[in-house]
Order: C-alpha cells, then sequence, then structure tokens
C-alpha cells in the first residue's frame, strides 16, 4: 500500500519549487526496483543534499471528494517524513471531518482521531469578523451603487442594497472566499446588462442565483 500511494502521489511532487520535478521523477524511477525503505532513505538523502526547506501548501481540503481526501491523508503521512519537508493543510475543520467519516466509514470521533494522527501541529482560526467580510463587499460593490444612487430622490440602490445584506445576506456571506466570489459575479454579469437593471436587485438576484438555486428560479 505504501508504494501504491507513493508512486499515485508522485506527479503532484513536481509542483515543489526547485527540486520538485527531480524528485517526482527519482521517485518513479526508484519504485520498480527498490524496496520503501530503500527509496525512502535514498529519497531523503537527495532531499538533504538539496540543501532547502520544502513547504508544501495544499489549500481548500475540505472540498476534496472522500476518496481524494483519504488519497491526500495517506500522502501526506507517507512523504512528511522527509527531512527538511513540512505541509501546510488548509481547511474547514467541520467539513474535512465530515468527508473523513464517509472515506473511512466510521463515526465522528474515529474521524478526528485519524485527522490528528495527521495533523500535528493544529492551528484553528477564529472565525472573521462581520465588518471585515461586509468590507469585501463593499469595497467591491460600494462604487458602482454610489454611481446609482447619484441624484436619486427616496431610497437609493445603495440604501436598499444595504439593508438587504444586513436583512439576508451577512449570515450566508461567512468566510472571505465566499465574499469574493460574490462580489466578483455580481461586478463582472452586471455590465452585460447594458445598463437596463437597478444595481441593488441585480446584485440582491446575484446573491439568490449563486446561494440558493432552488429559489432563484421563482424569481424569474
Amino acid at each position: 500500500m505504501a508504494v501504491v500511494v507513493l508512486r499515485r502521489g508522485a506527479p503532484a511532487l513536481k509542483a515543489i519549487p526547485m527540486v520538485g520535478t527531480a524528485v517526482s521523477e527519482t521517485v518513479k524511477e526508484f519504485l520498480p526496483s527498490k524496496s520503501w525503505d530503500s527509496a525512502f532513505d535514498d529519497l531523503a538523502t537527495a532531499i538533504q543534499q538539496a540543501s532547502v526547506k520544502i513547504l508544501v501548501v495544499v489549500d481548500d481540503v475540505d472540498r476534496l471528494q472522500p476518496k481524494e481526501l483519504l488519497l491526500l491523508m495517506k500522502t501526506v503521512r507517507l512523504l512528511g517524513r522527509f527531512p527538511r519537508v513540512n505541509y501546510l493543510l488548509a481547511y474547514d475543520r467541520y467539513s474535512t471531518i465530515s468527508t473523513l467519516r464517509i472515506a473511512l466509514g466510521t463515526d465522528r470521533p474515529a474521524a478526528e482521531d485519524y485527522l490528528e494522527k495527521i495533523v500535528q501541529y493544529p492551528l484553528d482560526l477564529p472565525a472573521p469578523q462581520q465588518r471585515f467580510l461586509q468590507k469585501i463587499v463593499f469595497g467591491a460593490l460600494g462604487p458602482i451603487l454610489d454611481r446609482a444612487s447619484a441624484n436619486v430622490f427616496g431610497p437609493t440602490a445603495k440604501y436598499r442594497f444595504e439593508s438587504f445584506y444586513r436583512d439576508h445576506m451577512w449570515t450566508s456571506l461567512s468566510t472571505p472566499r465566499a465574499c469574493h466570489r460574490f462580489a466578483l459575479q455580481a461586478k463582472t454579469f452586471l455590465p452585460l446588462s447594458g445598463g437596463n437593471v437597478d444595481a441593488a436587485d441585480f446584485f440582491a438576484l446575484t446573491f439568490l442565483r449563486l446561494f440558493y438555486a432552488l429559489l432563484f428560479p421563482a424569481t424569474s
């Protein structure tokens, strides 16, 4: 099993700066003819001689499918023992454990134990503050709303969108990724309307389309 996982993980090693391609090719060269212990020792020596420290950053771990996540964890467990090689895994803990439960066919405590064996130094970041998330959204869309609200009597587009955000959006836009995704979609597709739609209404509909896909058809 160890050799199979390492062979599958060999192409991914090419992403390592400077030494990735060489290490990847070395893995494929050693595995057919050498035992796991011998191949590991030779690769460890090659990394030592490269005189570099390697940090492998893996983002969006929580978005992997169960089989992909399990393969990643096995690869990290095996290759993480190389000298000068460290892994930084970025993930949502709740989602990752839920996926591991499916991959391992076990309960949540067992999935948590498995993850703790892989991740030796967990660093739990606090949830982003709402004012920071709001800054992302209004920093991107604020100028558009200001222009749409100029010389308007009564409730402006900016006022109506701020009210909609406060009443309906902030609970769904709970991560920087979600905020950037929404803002980018809203800014990109608004010009395609030819200026014939209200900006506040368009942004609200964009939010429904992205986060409430089953509800969105009822609005059209």
